[in-house]
């Protein structure tokens, strides 16, 4: 028996493209390497939000 599940998503053109460019950008494997990256990234922010907690993007020169 496999350890894993197929799950098969629909996305419109330009959420494909997204999806590639990231693949691209990140060094990913797959498409499905980024949405798996994506999903732990939101896993981990929702629970730090849900806490009480708050993401914040700092850019270069450290501004929020």
């Amino acid at each position: 028996m496999s350890d894993k599940v197929r799950i098969q998503f629909d996305f419109v053109p330009v959420a494909a493209e997204g999806l590639d460019r990231l693949v691209v950008e990140l060094g990913a494997a797959s498409r499905a390497e980024v949405i798996r990256r994506a999903l732990a990234l939101l896993d981990r922010t929702s629970s730090h939000t849900k806490s009480g907690g708050k993401v914040i993007f700092h850019d270069v020169d450290g501004k929020e």
